[in-house]
């Protein structure tokens, strides 16, 4: 009996020995991962910090368990799920102006064909278009820009602020008031990317790093009239290949005033397809490696389907919602002091240190290039520069003097302090937050400027600005409408700034909580 037990006990040692020697690394817990580590000849002792344990309990990620630092296959494939959705954070972030550009595009071709047909805010634009930030008292116009392998040239018209932006939202060229044509008007050769043909003498030359332009311009109306704006376009703007230089087709131009005009990129997971278009059209080298990196870590690339299976189309979805907070919280709830356009002010600046290109001594301000991109459109160095009595210069608040945010139930007062520096006038735009377009109250312009019929003016020369449910009594005309339920956000913009704006000796108050 006492040979049966030995026998039994062997048997089973035995046993346990040829499963523990099938056994793999991968497939072991790491709980069991006991046998003593034998010191050998030329072990040393391993600095502190460098080795990791078999079992990381993670607040993030729960229990990752790995074989002497390999990890185990439950734990890859939890490490993967989670790098791919900061990866795909990381591309809904540093990708949204492409996605911009391409719903640009796209509301643009909406009313014809590019390179045809020209777009105007004929009798302005109002809350109806869904246009990121735009004003309530420039005449905007609009067109797209393809090249194939020959230039393009643009004629544009006098007396305008206007911006060529690439497709991957990249400056351009300016024209008009800010651009080589000296508000005069000129013809603008845009050449394709790499080309080598000649170059004729004559245009305003640039070179292209993208297929595919955004064009915007902004005339000034006259006494009030946006007409003879109007006309300048419709008499000078074109776009033809340099080949019928002789012969321009004609342009189709489109009042689009008070029609529907969508321009907004998705804000949900289809905000990677936007993104993706945008990819598939243009050369690589247009854009910025680091940006391309981030979204091919996610399958979006050059030549290559982007066709996410199952787990990815849900890690997307839940990086979009992750996204989505991360670019309204940079926007309307700034930490970055260098956001903030006044000092100790509610004012923001998603343009810091007057960057355009968002850098700072050696440094790309992330938080300021994802802000404005989501909230705002259009680059241009003149947007940042100091340029005495030209332009426009902005300043965007979400919340009043305390920091709480503006609430559409409420009444605020805003004083414009007198004596502005400009050279042309003042004006306040309200905005959804949803969609950064012009708010849709039952005021078709929800703005008001220096120009408005009937403002009244303080007895100090400066003016009370209300935004609210319902007028203060006497001050209709200084009055903007909000929507009880809803909130918004401001645009105060100055037309022909003057030194004291860019000096931060002159600014409007920060909003008032009314009783």
């Amino acid at each position: 009996m006492r040979n049966q037990s030995i026998y039994l006990v062997l048997f089973l040692s035995i046993g346990q020995l040829l499963v523990s020697c099938n056994e793999t690394p991968s497939s072991q817990d790491a709980a069991e991962v006991s046998t003593p580590i034998q010191k050998m000849k030329m072990t040393t002792e391993i600095p502190d910090g460098i080795k990791s344990p078999n079992t990381i309990n993670s607040e993030q990620l729960g229990e990752l368990s790995f074989y002497d630092g390999v990890p185990l296959p439950k734990t890859a494939d939890k490490v993967y799920d989670y790098l791919d959705l900061i990866n795909a954070v990381d591309a809904y972030t540093k990708g949204i102006q492409l996605a911009s550009m391409e719903a640009m595009k796209q509301g643009i071709l909406n009313f014809g064909p590019a390179n045809q047909t020209a777009l105007i805010f004929e009798e302005l634009m109002d809350s109806k278009a869904l246009f990121l930030t735009a004003n309530t008292t420039s005449v905007y116009m609009t067109s797209w820009l393809e090249l194939s392998d020959e230039p393009m040239v643009i004629e544009t018209p006098p007396d305008v602020l206007g911006i060529i932006d690439d497709h991957y939202f990249k400056y351009v060229s300016d024209f008009g008031r800010l651009g080589p044509d000296k508000s005069q008007g000129g013809k603008f050769l845009i050449l394709p990317p790499n080309y080598e043909g000649d170059i004729p003498e004559g245009y305003f030359v640039s070179r292209a790093n993208t297929y595919e332009h955004w064009i915007i311009w902004r005339g000034f109306q006259k006494d009030g009239d946006p007409q003879p704006a109007v006309e300048d376009t419709k008499r000078t703007f074109k776009i033809y290949p340099l080949s019928q230089k002789d012969n321009p087709p004609t342009m189709t131009f489109v009042n689009v005033s008070g029609k529907k005009f969508n321009t907004i990129h998705k804000m949900d997971e289809r905000i990677y397809d936007e993104i993706n278009s945008v990819i598939q059209s243009e050369p690589a080298f247009g854009e910025n490696p680091e940006i391309l990196g981030s979204l091919a870590a996610i399958g979006i690339e050059k030549g290559k389907e982007f066709a996410p299976d199952a787990r990815m189309q849900e890690i997307l979805i839940e990086a979009a919602k992750i996204g989505s907070a991360i670019v309204r919280t940079q926007m309307a709830k700034p930490r970055s002091e260098y956001l903030y356009k006044f000092p100790g002010t509610q004012w923001l600046n998603p343009l810091a240190y007057k960057s355009y290109l968002f850098e700072h001594e050696g440094v790309r301000l992330l938080d300021a290039r994802s802000a404005f991109h989501f909230y705002a459109t259009g680059i241009t160095p003149a947007m940042s520069m100091k340029i005495i009595g030209k332009g426009s210069q902005y300043a965007i608040a979400y919340s009043d003097e305390n920091g709480n945010t503006f609430d559409g139930n409420k009444n605020y007062k805003f004083n414009v302090p007198a004596n502005p520096p400009m050279k042309d006038f003042w004006a306040f735009t309200i905005y959804d937050n949803q969609t950064r377009s012009m708010l849709q109250t039952d005021q078709q312009f929800p703005g008001v400027d220096s120009n408005t019929k009937g403002l009244i003016q303080n007895e100090d020369g400066s003016w009370d600005i209300y935004i609210g449910p319902k007028a203060p009594a006497g001050y209709e005309n200084n009055w903007i409408q909000t929507i009880p339920g809803r909130g918004w956000n401001t645009i105060f913009r100055l037309y022909g700034p003057l030194e004291q704006w860019f000096d931060g000796e002159w600014y409007p108050s920060d909003a008032m909580l009314m009783n």
